[in-house]
C-alpha cells in the first residue's frame, strides 16, 4: 500500500508505534527468547556495507512483499556484506521481530566461529530502553536509535543499556538539533569503554517527507565534525565511524560513498529487490573505501565532486548558489567572484564562442585570489572524447578545475555532474534515470535545437515542476537579472546557472548586468 507522504510520516509512524505498544507490548505479539543464543558480533569494525531485509516502505509501497528473511540473509552473507539490517516495523515496512530471529538463526556457511559473520542491526523506531533488551534477546548485535524521535534523556538511557549488554548503537542524525545529542552519546560511549560500539548514521532520506538528498550525509558529517572540533581537545572522545544511509541504488553510488570516506553504507531497496546483485554493491563500496583509506590525507584536487558540492552548500546563506558560465578572461572571473559567484564555468567545446583552452584556465585560476574564498572552477564539456573534453578532464585531474559539467554527454559521477537539455518528457525521464544511477545533482538546461549554450530560453514551467519532485533544482537557460527574482521565488532552485544573461557579447560579461543579477539573488537574504 502506498502511503501519503505529504505530511510528517515519521511523526505518524512514531504515534502509531506507541499505540500498538500499548495494545500488544514491546514484543508486538512475537515470542521473545528467554536467553540469547547467538554470540555478539562486532558491528562495522572495518569499512563495509549493511544490506537490508525490507519488504516495503512508506515512500515506495511494496518493494519485496514475498521476501523470506532467512533466505535473504543467506544471500547477503554469500554477497560478503559486513552487516545485515532487519526492518522489524510492522505497519509501514511489513517487518517483525520474527524476521530478526530468522536472520539470527542463519549460519555463515563455511566460516569458522564468528569470523566473517555479518552483524545484525535491528532497524526500527525504538522508543524505550526495554526495547533494547528485546532486540538483544532476539539476536541483534546493534540497534538503530533515531535522534530526532528521542529526547536526550531517553536516548542516553537506551544507548547506555545497549553498551551494558555489549551491543552497538547506530545513532541516526539528520537535523541541526541532533548534533548535541550525538556528541553526548559519543561521550557516554567513551565513559563506558564502548568507543568501538558507537556508529553515527546520516540518512540521505528525510524521514519527515521521505525525500532523498544524496549530499545530506556529507554536509551533516561536516557539521558534526566541526562541532566535535569545537570541544576542548582533552575532553574529546574519539570521533566515531560514520555511515551513509539510504539512496544507494547502484554500484556507482556505492563507490561514490566509499570515495567520500564513509565507513559504511546502508543499502535497502536495491538489495532487497535483487539480492543476487548485492555482491556488486558490496564490492563497489569496499573497493572504493579501501582505496580511499590507502590515500588518506589526499589533497584537495583528489576530492570527489560530491564532497566539494556538499562543502559549497554548507556555505549557502538562504539564497541559491550562482554559477556564472562562459568565463573567458581573468577580469570577468574576478568581477563575478567579487559579486558572489559560487561557481565559474569554462566551456571546452569546439565551435562555441565561449570556448577556452587549458592555458587560459590556468592563468585565470592563478589570478583569482584564494585569500577570502574561491568558487568551484567547472569545466563544461559536450564530448568527453573530443580534444577539448580531454583537455578539461586533464585539468580536473591536475586540480585546475574542481569538477566537470558533462553537458548532454555521458557523465562521470566521481568528478562531475550531468547537464540535461530539457525539451520533452523523455528528457525529464532521463534525469530520473540519472538520479537512480547515483548522481547527487543534475543541471537542467533549456533545449533549443542546434544551440549548445547561451540559448536565452528558459526550461518550460511544467517540466520544472516535474524536475523539482526528483531532486534539488539546478537550473540553467534564459536566466537574467530581469527574471532571476521571479524564478527564485517561484521555483526555489538550489543553484542557478547564468551565461548569456549577464553578457555584453558572447564570452564577455557585463558589470551592470552582474550587479543587477546578484542584487536580485540576494534580495531576500
Amino acid at each position: 500500500m502506498q502511503h501519503n507522504i505529504a505530511h510528517d510520516i515519521l511523526a505518524e509512524i512514531t504515534e502509531r508505534r506507541r499505540a500498538v505498544i500499548q495494545k500488544l507490548g514491546i514484543s508486538f505479539g512475537c515470542t521473545v527468547p528467554e536467553k540469547r543464543t547467538r554470540p555478539v558480533i562486532p558491528f562495522l569494525q572495518d569499512a563495509g556495507t549493511i544490506l537490508e531485509i525490507k519488504r516495503a516502505s512508506p515512500s515506495k509501497g511494496l518493494i519485496a512483499p514475498e521476501l523470506d528473511a532467512a533466505e535473504t540473509a543467506a544471500a547477503y552473507i554469500r554477497a560478503g556484506t559486513s552487516a545485515i539490517s532487519v526492518l522489524t516495523e510492522q505497519d509501514y515496512f511489513h517487518g517483525s521481530l520474527d524476521d530478526l530471529k530468522a536472520a539470527a538463526a542463519v549460519p555463515a556457511a563455511g566460516m569458522p566461529g564468528t569470523a566473517g559473520t555479518p552483524a545484525l542491526l535491528r532497524k526500527d523506531f525504538l522508543l524505550s530502553a526495554d526495547e533494547i533488551d528485546v532486540s538483544y534477546l532476539c539476536g541483534a548485535d546493534a540497534v538503530l536509535l533515531i535522534a530526532r524521535i528521542l529526547d536526550s534523556k531517553t536516548l542516553s538511557a537506551m544507548a547506555q543499556r545497549a553498551f551494558e549488554l555489549g551491543i552497538s548503537v547506530l545513532l541516526e542524525i539528520r537535523e541541526n538539533g541532533d548534533t548535541e545529542k550525538a556528541l553526548s552519546v559519543i561521550k557516554l560511549a567513551h565513559q563506558m569503554n564502548a568507543d568501538s560500539r558507537i556508529v553515527i548514521g546520516i540518512n540521505s532520506r528525510d524521514l519527515a517527507s521521505f525525500t532523498i538528498d544524496k549530499l545530506a550525509p556529507l554536509r551533516i558529517r561536516q557539521r558534526l565534525f566541526q562541532a566535535y572540533e569545537a570541544i576542548e581537545a582533552e575532553d574529546r572522545a574519539p570521533f566515531p565511524r560514520v555511515i551513509s544511509e539510504s539512496g544507494i541504488t547502484s554500484a556507482e553510488a556505492a563507490a561514490d560513498a566509499g570515495r567520500n570516506g564513509f565507513s559504511g553504507v546502508l543499502i535497502g531497496e536495491a538489495a532487497a529487490k535483487n539480492p543476487a546483485k548485492a555482491a556488486e554493491l558490496v564490492q563497489a563500496f569496499r573497493q572504493a573505501a579501501h582505496a580511499t583509506e590507502k590515500s588518506a590525507g589526499h589533497n584537495e584536487a583528489e576530492a570527489s565532486f560530491s564532497s566539494k558540492a556538499a562543502a559549497l552548500l554548507e556555505t549557502q546563506k538562504r539564497r541559491p548558489l550562482v554559477k556564472i558560465c562562459g568565463i573567458t578572461n581573468a577580469a570577468d572571473a574576478e568581477m563575478s567572484v567579487s559579486f558572489g559567484a559560487d561557481m565559474l564555468g569554462f566551456v571546452f567545446s569546439a565551435g562555441s564562442p565561449r570556448s577556452v583552452d587549458a592555458d587560459t584556465v590556468r592563468s585565470i585560476r592563478s589570478a583569482v585570489s584564494k585569500e577570502n574564498r574561491r568558487p568551484l572552477f567547472t569545466g563544461v564539456i559536450t564530448d568527453a572524447f573530443s580534444e577539448e573534453g580531454k583537455a578539461a578532464v586533464k585539468l580536473a585531474e591536475e586540480g585546475m578545475l574542481d569538477c566537470i559539467q558533462y553537458h548532454a554527454c555521458n557523465a562521470n559521477i566521481e568528478n562531475g555532474y550531468p547537464a540535461v537539455r530539457i525539451g520533452s518528457s523523455a528528457d525529464v525521464q532521463n534525469v530520473k534515470e540519472l538520479y537512480k544511477t547515483g548522481f547527487p545533482r543534475i543541471l537542467a538546461d533549456a533545449y533549443v535545437p542546434g544551440i549548445q549554450g547561451g540559448t536565452g530560453h528558459t526550461v518550460p514551467e511544467d517540466f520544472i515542476k516535474e524536475l523539482a519532485e526528483l531532486g534539488p533544482l539546478w537550473l540553467a537557460g534564459g536566466i537574467t537579472s530581469e527574471n532571476a527574482e521571479e524564478i527564485i521565488s517561484t521555483y526555489r532552485p538550489e543553484l542557478i546557472d547564468v551565461s548569456s544573461g549577464v553578457e555584453k557579447s558572447p564570452g564577455i560579461k557585463d558589470k551592470n548586468k552582474l550587479a543587477a543579477l546578484f542584487a536580485a539573488v540576494n534580495k531576500n537574504i
